[in-house]
């Protein structure tokens, strides 16, 4: 009986007219991100008392995912990532920052793969966004998504974001110009990906500056406000 359908991303609307809908229904507004996190500190002092909060060594490459502790969230193949990356550098660890039913399943995961040594699961934490702009790299595997404030909120904050190839991650990284996209369950690409990565601050500082461009762009508050007065007056 609806006239509009209000989403996010074209990833909503792909898997709702697969189901039926009539994708003409669905007028999409992307998620903003507010002005405030594109100001975060990143002095090496800050970075020295996340890691204490953390517990964990201000030396290593930090990789952060944030979010609910779920199996859609794909953290089982982050994990094997994540160890297989350590092993290969020897300078990574692996921080995610959620919780969730899937907490004591993912930490005997961790475990039975030898991976507690740089790997922690910190639980919900209501300071993420002083403690996200210190990360290296942001890692995002969820198998289907509509559009992740986490991908938004880091690139806001010119932080690489490295994410699944699903439509609603589609609509926020570009590969190779504001981070990159990895196929399903391919933990090899993600681990090649990421090496890559942090291996050339070339790279790095342009996937960084890029991500920070696109988000202002396109995602301002503004924008957001305008697309449902739009929709409204419409």
């Amino acid at each position: 009986r609806t006239k509009k359908i209000t989403t996010n991303s074209t990833g909503v609307v792909e898997f709702y007219s697969k189901n039926g809908i009539d994708p003409a229904w669905f007028h999409v507004i992307p998620n903003a991100v507010l002005p405030n996190h594109e100001n975060v500190s990143k002095t090496a002092l800050d970075r020295e008392r996340v890691a204490a909060v953390l517990g964990i060594s201000p030396e290593k490459k930090w990789i952060f995912s944030v979010g609910r502790l779920w199996p859609q969230k794909g953290y089982r193949d982050l994990i094997w990532a994540a160890e297989t990356l350590r092993k290969m550098r020897q300078d990574t660890c692996y921080v995610i920052i959620g919780d969730g039913p899937e907490k004591n399943r993912l930490e005997l995961f961790r475990d039975n793969v030898r991976a507690a040594s740089e790997l922690y699961l910190v639980g919900e934490r209501r300071d993420v966004s002083k403690i996200l702009p210190h990360a290296d790299v942001v890692w995002n595997g969820s198998l289907y998504e509509g559009q992740s404030n986490v991908i938004l909120e880091a690139m806001s904050m010119g932080v690489p974001v490295i994410a699944s190839d699903i439509p609603g991650n589609r609509d926020l990284v570009i590969p190779d110009q504001t981070g990159a996209l990895f196929p399903l369950g391919d933990v090899n690409k993600l681990v090649q990906l990421t090496d890559d990565l942090l291996s050339d601050s070339q790279k790095w500082r342009r996937w960084s500056n890029n991500a920070v461009r696109f988000v202002k762009e396109h995602h301002s508050l503004e924008q957001m406000v305008q697309g449902h007065k739009m929709l409204y007056e419409q």
